[in-house]
């Protein structure tokens, strides 16, 4: 599970739309837009990335949107630390938090199965 998070926060710093790393401190939301004047727009041509630092593989990108899937249905406590530890990369978060948060991932997939499960039987 760890290594599909790590291809999850790679996915999410190179996807800006998903997953939401506002959920980590509300502050984010308040944040002045270029557009608004805050910060210098890149000159042209210029792309900025941000890569692993790591000769790391290709992403693979429908089991981070799978696994972000499930990562969504977790409570926030357990997104906030998710996201905190693997896209936003702020620290390295208690090794509790992120245990209870994989836990949290793997109870949200046995529920989704569950559910699939009776769906099947009914």
């Amino acid at each position: 599970m760890r290594l599909r998070l790590w291809n999850w926060g790679r996915w999410g710093r190179q996807n800006p739309d998903a997953p939401d790393g506002s959920c980590r401190n509300h502050l984010y939301d308040m944040m002045i837009e270029r557009a608004e004047g805050w910060g210098d727009d890149p000159p042209a041509g210029t792309a900025r990335t941000q890569s692993a630092g790591i000769d790391a593989p290709e992403i693979d990108e429908p089991d981070a949107e799978a696994l972000d899937c499930l990562i969504m249905q977790a409570p926030k406590r357990h997104r906030i630390v998710l996201v905190s530890v693997y896209v936003l990369r702020v620290g390295r978060g208690s090794r509790d938090d992120v245990d209870a948060a994989i836990r949290a991932i793997w109870d949200v997939a046995a529920a989704n199965r569950a559910v699939v499960e009776a769906m099947r039987r009914a």
